[in-house]
């Protein structure tokens, strides 16, 4: 693969519903099924949340320093697409930390 090609992001919506449905997959796992409804769209809720906030401190931790200032105001943009394509362009193997904190994630939450 190319380096031009590596670094097209994913859509955001299909990123997203991807998450949305390992969360999903997740809670299945561990059972949650007949809790009330209400029960399970908090613990879904609570579940993207640490998703996304794992995600989140691998990619900062795996950002070059000299990088997170210009990071932080693409954040700031609100642009999904634009910090997609920023974390592709200036995270060296952004694709396999996200699945690496996923699997750590799916490992610990299920044996908990």
């Amino acid at each position: 693969m190319s380096e031009e090609t590596s670094t097209i992001p994913q859509s955001a919506a299909t990123e997203s519903a991807v998450l949305d449905r390992f969360v999903s997959d997740m809670l299945k796992e561990r059972g949650v099924d007949s809790l009330p409804k209400e029960v399970q769209d908090q613990m879904h809720e609570d579940l993207m949340a640490r998703v996304n906030d794992r995600i989140n401190a691998a990619v900062l931790a795996a950002m070059s320093p000299t990088h997170v200032e210009e990071f932080e105001k693409v954040v700031d943009s609100g642009n999904v697409e634009a910090i997609q394509k920023f974390c592709s362009d200036h995270v060296p193997g952004i694709d396999e930390i996200v699945a690496h904190e996923l699997i750590l994630l799916k490992s610990s939450y299920l044996s908990a």
